[in-house]
């Protein structure tokens, strides 16, 4: 296949969207793809409680903290979620690189 494939995955919390990414990803990696793109799991803290979101670059493995629900991350907020403005930006470059990169052969 010549042609990059893009996908978005969406549906409500708890619903196991990054565990299927993750498999999806895990699954064409093995199989020889170049994944490029950005993961969004939940950041929890000791008991298991969701504090917040992690950002994961596929193509590099890096992670930057996007979004936390127990501090002010001087960001933008949405619902119980604080955001990261440079978190955002790295995280908005990661997925415009995976755009535009020219695909591995």
């Amino acid at each position: 296949m010549n042609k990059p494939l893009l996908g978005l995955l969406t549906g409500p919390v708890g619903v196991g969207k990054t565990t299927i990414a993750k498999r999806v990803v895990g699954l064409a990696q093995r199989r020889g793809f170049a994944c490029r793109g950005l993961l969004a799991p939940a950041l929890r803290d000791t008991s298991g409680q969701k504090t917040g979101i992690v950002g994961v670059d596929l193509a590099t493995d890096e992670r930057r903290t996007l979004a936390r629900t127990d501090r002010e991350l001087g960001g933008p907020r949405l619902g119980v979620y604080s955001f990261d403005r440079a978190g955002l930006e790295w995280a908005t470059g990661v997925v415009l690189s995976a755009l535009t990169s020219p695909r591995a052969t």
